[in-house]
């Protein structure tokens, strides 16, 4: 019979001091003190003033990230016996609820952080479960890696969250096999997997809920547009140190990355504003043109990376420590999830905002003033 999820009865597992030390039922926290460096709020270069917010969600209205310090979730590793996961693909969104699948629950039916979606940050479970459905009987012991969003953006930020966790279970289990809540992945999601330590012939793509014998479930070391977790920074570190070729160079390249082939949220004035970037010694680069690989490559290279707000400033996530980069918003459309990047490397980051985009519309199109941008390439000159 189909149930709320939110009328389910939450999980209470037993504390060990150790991930060594981890039986079914219980759960290994990771010492708060060395998890979460302190928030610091982007440098804002010019352009801000709060405005009409024209429908976009109030997450995304930038003094909701000046003035509100995040809430910071516990991140720790969990074994359940037993466990139920419930696979699928989300397709609609709402603000408590998600439709199609994507559920984990304990044996006895309770809730767990980790039964809460991480798509965009908001924890959302599904409209309905059915608790009597059948199950496949999965023996052995297995790591919940949970969804596997196909978006680029989403995949760097969600998709990796649970990584961290992978090798201790791998080198302890080296049978373990990893679940995924979709029926596949994307290639750049196989590329990115395979640099983060993944072996993705291990990966089990779920199509039915499943019955798990052993199951170890990490929580996400990054919630979105909220918070984020040195395990994070250093899942992202390790895959792109795979890339190095030979002895450490320092990253000398400016590049501004080019949205103009990109729909959503269009800047009125790319000629202009990619002119004046270009006029100041940045390269032009579409990251969508290029090989995930050389995107991080790209990335690794570049002391100063610079563009509109977008997934394709996530390749921050590669960078060296110390980079100096630029993001270019409107008024009424910036997310936390840039300044987290940012704390987690420890950059320097500035932002600088034009118009608001109007969210009612289906365009969201916005521009930006010339004489802010300068400003705000100066910022990551000197």
């Amino acid at each position: 019979m189909p149930t709320d999820p939110y009328d389910l009865p939450d999980a209470h597992l037993g504390d060990v001091a150790s991930f060594e030390s981890l039986r079914p039922g219980t759960r290994w926290t990771l010492e708060a003190t060395a998890l979460y460096p302190p928030y610091r709020p982007p440098r804002i270069v010019a352009g801000y003033a709060p405005r009409e917010r024209l429908s976009a969600a109030r997450i995304a209205q930038p003094e909701s990230w000046i003035l509100e310090s995040p809430t910071v979730d516990s991140v720790g590793i969990s074994l359940l016996a037993d466990a139920r996961v419930f696979p699928g693909r989300i397709r609609r969104r709402m603000p408590k609820h998600h439709e199609w699948g994507q559920m984990l629950l304990t044996a006895n039916g309770e809730r767990l952080p980790a039964s809460l979606s991480t798509i965009g940050g908001n924890g959302t479970l599904p409209v309905s479960v059915d608790l009597d459905a059948p199950s496949e009987r999965l023996d052995g012991t297995h790591f919940f890696l949970g969804s596997l969003h196909p978006h680029f953006g989403h995949f760097l930020v969600e998709g990796l969250a649970r990584v961290w966790a992978w090798r201790r279970v791998a080198d302890l289990h080296p049978d373990a096999r990893l679940l995924v809540y979709e029926p596949g992945l994307p290639r750049f999601g196989t590329r990115l997997l395979e640099l983060a330590g993944v072996e993705t012939d291990r990966l089990l793509f779920l199509q039915n809920t499943v019955e798990v014998d052993r199951l170890y479930v990490p929580d996400v070391a990054m919630r979105t547009h909220r918070w984020v977790s040195n395990p994070m920074g250093e899942t992202w570190q390790h895959m792109a140190s795979r890339i190095d070729d030979g002895p450490a160079v320092t990253p000398t390249r400016r590049v501004f990355l080019s949205r103009r082939s990109v729909a959503n949220r269009p800047l009125v004035n790319t000629d202009e504003i990619e002119g004046l970037f270009e006029s100041h010694g940045f390269e032009i680069i579409a990251p969508e043109t290029l090989d995930v690989i050389e995107q991080i490559r790209l990335a690794r290279s570049s002391s100063t990376l610079a563009g509109c707000v977008g997934s394709q400033m996530y390749l921050a996530a590669f960078q060296h420590r110390a980079a100096r980069n630029l993001v270019l918003a409107p008024s009424n459309f910036y997310l936390r999830d840039d300044s987290l990047l940012a704390d987690a490397l420890d950059h320097d980051l500035a932002v600088c905002f034009g118009t608001a985009a109007d969210f009612s519309t289906q365009e969201r199109a916005w521009s930006i003033d010339h004489r802010i941008v300068e400003q705000g390439i100066r910022a990551v000159a000197d």
